[in-house]
């Protein structure tokens, strides 16, 4: 359950903001980030381009949780805040930009009826918010894009009557090239399922990750591992290998930690990538934004 100074976050905002270089750091997700100690303000005060919401499909209602519900909705843990805070200072951010913030939301019940609570929701209440592909399979950027992931009715979504708010989180490395970058703009791997309990990769595994970032940079994806070390030394391995930084995106629970990292590193605005994969980040132009 979340406290009540969680609560009090959720409607007056905003922690001290960190980020002085005004940076949207698109190689940085927030993994589980209603478990942070200030959920959605932690990741927007630090720049992170990704968080994850888990879902439970309750009654007709979206709750936050885990592996069981809380007692807070999405609504009124992530999207009302972000409805509020978009049309209080027309930006996602804390300081002017129009980058979007990618949400993962991980539907941890039915997957099919999850995603059409989900979807409903979206269309109902918060499409001036959320990016989307119209009936002409154009994609319009807006603040939020919606990313699937979890339990993903991958037909339901690919097949349904446009719009389309969401897309999907691919999770199999066969099924990088199957999809188009729009549908699927990002690869997750159990880093643990493939590699074991290692901090550091050895020769043949690093092998095996370059050959997934070279298979993710053809089809304009980015790639992400949970469950792997956030270590400054695992994370080498991984930018290094990147190479283009257009790729990899930093699983991490200490959202300052990667914060600091990726400034440390040289990531800005404008090396990320972003102005090839718009399904997943943007350069800060504001002709790439909706407005309805």
């Amino acid at each position: 359950m979340l406290g009540f100074g969680v609560t009090l976050f959720l409607i007056f905002g905003s922690v001290s903001a960190s980020n002085s270089s005004n940076v949207v750091f698109y190689a940085a997700h927030s993994h589980n980030d209603y478990e942070q100690e200030v959920p959605l303000w932690t990741a927007l005060d630090e720049g992170i381009g990704s968080i994850e919401a888990d879902l439970h499909l309750v009654n007709g209602v979206l709750f936050i949780g885990h592996d069981v519900p809380s007692n807070i909705t999405v609504s009124e843990m992530y999207l009302d805040p972000l409805m509020t805070l978009i049309q209080d200072t027309g930006s996602v951010w804390n300081w002017t930009s129009n980058q979007p913030l990618n949400i993962l939301f991980d539907l941890k019940t039915d997957g099919e009826s999850t995603y059409q609570a989900l979807y409903d929701l979206i269309s109902r209440n918060y499409s001036d918010i959320f990016s989307y592909v119209d009936v002409n399979r154009t994609f319009h950027q807006s603040y939020l894009h919606c990313i699937i992931t979890g339990n993903e009715p991958i037909d339901e979504m690919r097949f349904e009557t446009p719009p389309h708010y969401c897309s999907i989180d691919n999770q199999y490395s066969v099924t990088i090239k199957t999809y188009n970058e729009t549908f699927s703009p990002l690869t997750s791997f159990d880093f643990k399922s493939i590699f074991g309990n290692v901090d550091i990769l050895d020769k043949n595994q690093l092998q095996l990750v370059e050959q997934f970032i070279e298979s993710s940079r053809r089809f304009n994806k980015r790639l992400r591992f949970w469950g792997a070390p956030e270590t400054t030394e695992f994370w080498d391995q991984l930018i290094e290998a990147d190479g283009n930084r257009n790729v990899i995106v930093l699983n991490a629970d200490d959202l300052q930690s990667v914060h600091d990292y990726l400034e440390t590193k040289g990531y800005n605005n404008t090396n990320q990538g972003c102005d090839l994969t718009h399904d997943w980040c943007a350069i800060p132009t504001p002709q790439q934004i909706r407005y309805r």
